[in-house]
């Protein structure tokens, strides 16, 4: 595993720039305009999209912090913290992964990470898992959002390989007592309540 760290912006950006590197909200470059439009990644052939998908779009570090971090805090990747217990004056972690089984540490910032796997939505049903369409383990979704099951939205990192880094972001309440997952007006899952 390793971080993928963020290019500093250049302070100026002149004509010339905004031809050669049009700046995008994520990026600056040709290939950025197209991850900022929907639209336009929807167009992409299906091999790209997964690729940006699974390679592209994940969580970059802020330029400024690289040299905060690099040589300076000890980083373990890679691992699942398993349970974490009071140690002395600080903590114990144990941890599942090809490193260590324990450590031991006075303070712990944990990035958790995010890997798209449907499987872990255990409040969408057999029957649901089934029904979706999936490429790379990411739903696929039209530009609304909507994946192959009417009525099913998702949102967020879940429709990258279909909408991109600029897809659209739904939120609904559920209804008051309701099921917070419904679709058609039937629960996703037996006992899936907002909370």
């Amino acid at each position: 595993m390793r971080f993928v760290w963020n290019e500093p912006l250049h302070p100026e950006i002149r004509l010339r720039d905004y031809i050669l590197r049009p700046p995008a909200k994520l990026c600056e470059g040709w290939g950025c305009v197209v991850a900022d439009s929907p639209t336009a990644f929807r167009l992409l052939p299906e091999s790209i999209r997964v690729r940006k998908a699974l390679t592209s779009f994940g969580p970059h570090g802020a330029w400024w912090l690289r040299d905060r971090v690099e040589g300076v805090v000890e980083v373990l990747a890679g691992h699942r913290l398993r349970s974490a217990e009071p140690h002395g004056g600080g903590v114990r972690l144990h941890l599942d992964g090809p490193k260590q089984s324990s450590i031991e540490a006075d303070h712990v910032i944990a990035g958790t990470g995010f890997r798209i796997d449907l499987s872990r939505l255990s409040f969408l049903s057999e029957g649901i898992q089934a029904g979706l369409v999936k490429r790379a383990n990411f739903p696929l979704v039209n530009r609304a959002g909507e994946s192959t099951i009417p009525g099913l939205y998702f949102a967020g990192a879940h429709t990258l390989v279909s909408l991109g880094p600029g897809g659209p972001v739904h939120l609904r309440d559920a209804p008051h007592g309701g099921p917070a997952c419904q679709v058609g007006g039937t629960p996703c899952a037996q006992g899936s309540r907002s909370r």
